[in-house]
């Protein structure tokens, strides 16, 4: 199907043989065999860096060559591929595993270049039907309730098994890893995830970058807050 064509119905008659090239979007007159094939897009390098969101680990060494990085690892689609409540995993003793596992993938395929592991950021309704989930309560709106670092640290033993998976691949010698706290309301509840690096064997700003989703308005307005005790990046969505 051709679209825009703008004046072509003025100027090409009907049984007329023309040659339209799918690539340039040109059209000749008569038939042509276009024989020099060239590639279906071009990689420019635009000054702002652009980084990629990645749900899927298997994707990473496809997306690699043409990112300045990754912006996001959303981890919970890696729990969330389980089946299993993350607490249900973490009582099996594999939640660390499976986070070690799956963000090694995307670290490898990056690197040197800089990954931003973002913590969970789990909406009720979607744990409530993965097996565990049961206990999990009703929301009504569930985009605006208990999710991201406030949910994280009212379960410190989950945020503690993700973070064990960061520590990990620090000792593994991976040193392109950053952490992103998703959801923040307030500066105190950035403050505790920087405790809870620190009960782990994590320690933020030198050992890896440590910044912020800015995603409620709480957080525009106290971002002095944030600089005030220290930051290395926010992430405004």
């Amino acid at each position: 199907m051709l679209l825009g064509t703008e004046n072509a119905t003025q100027i090409l008659e009907e049984g007329m043989m023309v040659t339209f090239d799918g690539n340039t979007g040109n059209i000749y007159m008569g038939f042509i065999e276009i024989e020099d094939k060239t590639d279906l897009f071009e990689i420019y390098n635009p000054a702002t860096q652009i980084k990629v969101n990645l749900n899927i680990p298997e994707l990473a060494e496809t997306v690699a060559p043409y990112a300045d990085g990754v912006g996001s690892i959303r981890i919970e689609n890696m729990v969330l591929y389980t089946s299993k409540h993350p607490q249900k995993l973490l009582n099996e003793g594999k939640l660390t595993d499976i986070i070690t596992v799956e963000v090694k993938k995307i670290v490898d395929a990056f690197y040197p270049k800089q990954v931003w592991f973002r913590t969970f950021d789990i909406p009720t309704d979607e744990l409530k039907h993965l097996d565990g989930g049961n206990n999990e309560s009703y929301e009504k709106n569930p985009l605006l309730g208990a999710r991201g670092i406030s949910k994280d640290i009212h379960n410190i033993e989950i945020m503690k098994a993700e973070l064990n998976a960061v520590r990990n691949l620090l000792d593994d010698g991976y040193d392109n890893l950053a952490i992103k706290i998703p959801f923040i309301r307030d500066v105190s509840e950035f403050l505790v995830a920087l405790d809870i690096m620190k009960k782990v064997g994590i320690k933020p700003y030198r050992d890896l970058d440590v910044g912020a989703s800015i995603e409620t308005p709480s957080t525009v307005f106290t971002l002095d807050e944030f600089i005030d005790i220290g930051i290395d990046f926010v992430s405004i969505v």
